[in-house]
């Protein structure tokens, strides 16, 4: 598939950021009372007083991503990634073909044509078999950190963001869905964005080793939903799995 090009980040030490992440204590995912609980008391840092709903609705976010690549249905990945209605981009999807001709189509498979059945088969096989489950195992507590900005400007990428934090080098892959409401269209005509960065450090199912990702998400007023943004993956050595985007 075609990716972000990708940049490793010579600071800190990666041996450093290694051991912290090996080292912290990483709470089940599942979908009990008890983790969704533990969910609702992150804090969340912003720059001005957001609502009730606002709060809630971003929690449950959250806790989507962790369900989505830990129940590893297409059903919840699509509840987490298109809240709202959303259409496939297109010149990404043709290039995803592209990569699926070469290296995840079996002997005498036809490709569909229509992109919905093409991206639910391409969710499937990029997990590396038949299923996502159980590929987010835990997520460090400790490490939770939500950070809401009320702005007048499109921040500073996601990418370039993350390159200022731990890494063990940065990938940001394209995004597969484009909302008919995006950060520019409501800046435009709003004067302000709010938006949440979240990061997270997830213990993944082995081998692959636990590890930081970003999610940032933007209020869209009209659905009353955060809309995903952009990911960041902070970990860019060997490993067996990267979610679509």
């Amino acid at each position: 598939m075609k990716k972000q090009p990708q940049r490793p980040s010579a600071s800190p030490p990666y041996p450093e950021v290694a051991s912290k992440w090996a080292a912290l204590h990483y709470a089940p995912i599942d979908n009990s009372d008890s983790f969704k609980e533990r969910i609702d008391l992150i804090p969340i840092e912003s720059n001005f007083s957001l609502s009730g709903p606002q709060r809630g609705v971003l929690k449950q976010s959250v806790y989507n991503a962790l369900r989505a690549f830990h129940e590893g249905t297409y059903e919840a990945y699509r509840e987490f990634r298109t809240p709202v209605q959303a259409r496939f981009n297109l010149d990404l999807i043709k290039a995803e073909k592209e990569y699926f001709g070469k290296y995840l189509k079996r002997p005498g498979e036809a490709i569909p044509a229509d992109p919905e059945a093409f991206f639910r088969i391409l969710w499937e096989r990029s997990s590396g078999g038949d299923s996502w489950s159980n590929s987010w195992q835990g997520l460090s507590f400790e490490s939770v950190k939500i950070n809401v900005t009320n702005s007048t400007a499109i921040p500073m990428g996601l990418f370039a963001y993350a390159q200022t934090r731990d890494n063990i080098g940065v990938f940001r892959p394209n995004p597969n869905f484009i909302f008919e409401r995006t950060p520019e269209s409501i800046l435009k005509d709003h004067g302000n964005l709010i938006f949440a960065t979240v990061y997270l450090v997830i213990k993944h199912q082995e081998p692959d080793p636990p590890y930081g990702k970003y999610l940032r998400y933007y209020w869209d007023e009209v659905s009353g939903k955060w809309l995903p943004w952009e990911y960041v993956s902070v970990f860019l050595k060997k490993r067996e799995h990267e979610i679509l985007w």
